[in-house]
Order: structure tokens, then C-alpha cells, then sequence
């Protein structure tokens, strides 16, 4: 599957991230040859990409979850490494990976231990207080076990990363426009869904679809999460 998608993944969801977060890291660091790493990492599209974003970056591997026999690429290509030491990185990058943990607040303990002072810390998550999960449930297609060990909430991600106390939030921003497509294909097997079967069926009205996009937007209700952390 993932050679038959893997054009569509770079263009539409790798390079997207990578260049998101090259706004912050242009505009807190100067210099060009920055320490980036990637932790539990489930593919190896982003350490590829990351040369076109970032072409003088060194960019490690850190507890891949991936067999890097099946990725076609030269191992020595691959920046592998089971840990990093501590304060020597620049940036993380944490892409869903504290849903795939099986300690979240393990995983960002480590991702802060391994950044330098003042490093940005860069999280792509689902979140269960998502518009799409609250109306669908169980229903919801992004449970998918053992690839979703967690799915946090907006409340429950603003306490893992207060508890830990390392940490000043730059954004924490919910994206994603998946929210409302989704429920609208599940919305015939759902109770007491009449409210939203006429505002998204029956009116027929493209503003109020995106209307209501911006609003779960706005206010942090999409599922789809995207945080930025900067270490103290």
C-alpha cells in the first residue's frame, strides 16, 4: 500500500507538516544546520521529505516502528537510533506519535529531556473530544488499535503537558477538515442525529457546512490536533 500512496502522503500530509513546522523553526533559530528528530516514528516518508524542507538539518530516527528492511531505502540513509542525548536537539517531532505510545507521558518526558533550551517541540494527534468522535462514537473510524494506543483529549493534553512543566504551548490548533465528511457518511446509522442531517443534507448550503467548519476550527473542536511546544 505504501508505494501506491506515497505521492499523494508527501504532497498532501508530509511536506504540509514539514513546512509548518520550518515557520517556526525559521523563526527561532538563524542558523541552518539544526539537530531534528522524529520519535516513534511509523514510516519513513518525513526523514525523506525532511531533505527538501530542511537541506542542511541532521534528522534522526528515534524508536522507529517500522521494519527498515521493507523501506527499500539504503540503511545508511536512515538516521536510526534508539536515544539521543540529552539537551542536543533543536526540534522534535511527535507526528501522532503519543497516540501510538503506550505512555504518553513518558514519551514527552523523553522528547523534552533531548531538546535543548528554547527547542520547539512539534505534535500532530487525534483527539476524542473532536467534534467527529463525540457525535459518532464508537463509530468513529480512528479507532484503530494498536496504531491508536491513546487518543487524548483537548482537556487531557493541556494536563499531560502542564503536569510536565517543561513546556510554553505556541499553538494548539485543530485543523483538520475531515470532521464533517465523516460524520455525513455515518449519519443514517446514528440516533438523534435529525439536527444534523437537515444542516448538512436537506439545507443543501455550502456556507453553512463552512461556517460550521470554522467554527470547530476557532474553537478547538476538530479532531485532528496540531501543537506546538517550546522547552523553557
Amino acid at each position: 500500500m505504501w508505494p501506491k500512496t506515497q505521492a499523494a502522503r508527501k504532497d498532501k500530509i508530509i511536506l504540509p507538516q514539514l513546512q509548518w513546522a520550518n515557520g517556526f523553526i525559521s523563526q527561532y533559530f538563524q542558523k541552518k544546520e539544526i539537530l531534528l528528530a522524529e520519535y516513534y516514528p511509523n514510516h519513513w516518508g518525513y526523514s525523506n521529505s525532511a531533505q527538501e524542507v530542511f537541506q542542511e538539518a541532521k534528522y534522526f530516527l528515534v524508536e522507529p516502528l517500522f521494519d527498515p528492511e521493507i523501506s527499500g531505502i539504503p540503511l545508511n540513509d536512515l538516521c536510526l537510533v534508539e536515544n539521543v542525548p540529552q539537551a542536543s536537539l533543536d526540534a522534535v517531532f511527535l507526528f501522532e506519535a503519543l497516540d501510538r505510545s503506550t505512555d504518553p507521558n513518558e514519551l514527552l518526558t523523553k522528547a523534552s529531556n533531548s531538546l535543548k533550551s528554547g527547542g520547539l517541540c512539534f505534535i500532530t494527534s487525534l483527539l476524542s473530544s473532536g467534534f467527529e468522535v463525540q457525535l459518532l462514537g464508537e463509530k468513529s473510524e480512528i479507532f484503530v488499535p494498536p496504531e491508536r494506543m491513546n487518543i487524548l483529549s483537548f482537556e487531557g493534553m493541556n494536563e499531560l503537558i502542564k503536569n510536565l512543566g517543561h513546556f510554553e504551548v505556541l499553538e494548539f490548533s485543530t485543523p483538520g477538515v475531515f470532521d464533517i465528511p465523516n460524520v455525513v457518511e455515518s449519519l443514517n446509522g446514528l440516533d438523534n442525529s435529525s439536527f444534523f442531517e437537515y444542516i448538512f443534507k436537506k439545507r443543501q448550503d455550502i456556507e453553512i457546512k463552512n461556517s460550521f467548519q470554522d467554527y470547530l476550527q476557532m474553537n478547538r473542536l476538530g479532531t485532528f490536533a496540531r501543537l506546538v511546544l517550546r522547552k523553557k
